[in-house]
């Protein structure tokens, strides 16, 4: 499902490409490129003696992303808290996260965090999931999870990537931070994996699921893969699987 995400990510540098760009328009070059090579060129939108600093809460990702980009671009690696930034004041003309904030404990003081680092005028651009019901397969195996377990279903879907969408509460919290100009863009896409069970083998043994069921029962993880799947090609198709995926992007000016 990587072609979605990147096909997502498109519209997320398009707004800061405006955000950044002297002439205000989108750099061509997004124009011309689609697909996994996107996220790997972010940098290319920045106008000339412009500096990219590319961050993470994670160290080993942060090495993996360094390491998968090579030299090709000048960016600067950091670990870094979104709620404890490294950075001084006034510092950046965009912040950029994307599918980030939803797993931020405390939301308002990233914001706060994001506006303090932002030149006045500079820009702080998101993306989040919208909710359960907008995203075919998330939704499919959150229920299909829920079912599977009597007591203490794993929540990871409802209560992570999918639960930080409501609009009038992320308006507020941009508000509380001193943010102006607050725009939403809604993107919808189609989202395709080759077979349903491809599909589910992410939803359930590639995301924090699997660790939720382990704790459970760790005999469960090959069973609740295959009714994910079978729950999946019901509703989206077996092979190939399809289903339509929802983000909201988000644009605000300090």
């Amino acid at each position: 499902m990587t072609a979605i995400s990147d096909r997502l990510f498109l519209h997320l540098t398009q707004m800061t490409s405006r955000a950044v760009s002297p002439s205000g328009m989108a750099s061509p070059f997004l124009k011309r490129r689609r697909g996994p090579a996107l996220s790997r060129t972010f940098w290319k939108i920045l106008p000339a003696g412009g500096k990219l600093v590319a961050t993470d809460l994670n160290e080993a990702m942060v090495t993996f992303a360094r390491q998968k980009l090579g030299s090709e671009a000048a960016v600067e690696w950091k670990v870094a808290d979104a709620m404890a930034l490294p950075f001084e004041d006034e510092f950046f003309d965009a912040v950029v996260c994307q599918f980030g904030l939803m797993f931020v404990p405390e939301k308002d003081v990233a914001a706060r965090e994001a506006h303090r680092v932002l030149k006045l005028g500079g820009k702080f651009v998101f993306n989040v999931w919208d909710g359960l019901e907008k995203n075919d397969f998330s939704r499919v195996a959150h229920q299909t999870i829920m079912s599977f377990f009597e007591k203490d279903p794993p929540r990871f879907f409802a209560d992570y990537p999918y639960g930080f969408h409501d609009e009038t509460k992320i308006r507020q919290f941009l508000e509380r931070a001193e943010f102006q100009d607050i725009k939403m863009t809604p993107i919808e896409l189609a989202s395709v994996s080759e077979t349903a069970l491809d599909a589910a083998r992410g939803l359930v043994q590639g995301t924090p699921v699997m660790m939720a069921v382990k704790e459970r029962d760790a005999t469960q993880i090959q069973p609740l893969t295959e009714a994910v799947a079978v729950a999946l090609t019901r509703e989206c198709g077996g092979k190939p699987c399809r289903g339509k995926m929802r983000a909201l992007v988000w644009e605000a000016t300090r």
